[in-house]
């Protein structure tokens, strides 16, 4: 698992430093501001799964499952901390089991 740092975003050039997804999930810090940006070079769709620590009437609610399409990059977010993450606010993406990791690319930005 990789720890992913927030990048943030500039009125120039600004290229972004994207990591390898990691098998078993990455993370990031969460302020409820961040969106991903997901690179897929993989021939099949990817999954990615998103954590949901929110219960609504006692009963849990299910994770977040998002298609990425072959070949796609994907922006998405953001994820409000009172929804994904856990309590200190660590907000896990995992990519479905058997991709080549090396064929998912994840950069993190924080919207301001």
């Amino acid at each position: 698992m990789t720890t992913i740092t927030s990048q943030m975003p500039a009125r120039e050039a600004n290229d972004l430093t994207f990591v390898t997804a990691s098998d078993g999930g990455d993370d990031f810090v969460s302020t409820g501001r961040e969106v991903l940006i997901v690179q897929s070079s993989h021939g099949d769709a990817v999954t990615m799964t998103v954590p949901v620590r929110q219960v609504v009437d006692g009963e849990p609610v299910d994770d977040k499952t998002i298609a990425i399409a072959a070949g796609a990059t994907a922006v998405l977010g953001p994820w409000p901390t009172s929804i994904y993450g856990d309590a200190a606010n660590q907000n896990k993406v995992a990519f479905d089991f058997g991709v080549d990791f090396a064929d998912v690319q994840v950069a993190v930005v924080l919207q301001i």
